[in-house]
């Protein structure tokens, strides 16, 4: 069998490309995973629905995921967007 990785290091090992976005394939995902912006999220998503990061998600929890993190900077945009040039937000 091949060798075994800590999950730790597992994920840290895979290639990251320079743009958060996936390139076009199959599956329809849009962001890139092994991105290192994307990557704690990933993770964070993983534990908090109980899957081991040792296990791909599904198909619908990946489209979740990428969703969730679409919304997220769709809100901060939101936010930078509603702050005056000196930095402070409007009510």
């Amino acid at each position: 069998m091949g060798r075994k990785f800590p999950i730790d290091t597992k994920f840290q090992s895979l290639p990251v490309r320079e743009s958060i976005y996936a390139p076009e394939n199959a599956y329809g995902y849009r962001l890139n995973v092994s991105h290192p912006k994307i990557l704690p999220l990933y993770e964070a998503y993983h534990r908090r629905i109980g899957v081991p990061l040792h296990i791909h998600l599904t198909h619908g929890q990946r489209l979740h995921f990428e969703q969730a993190v679409f919304n997220m900077m769709k809100r901060r945009n939101d936010h930078v967007q509603q702050s005056d040039p000196d930095g402070t937000a409007h009510p």
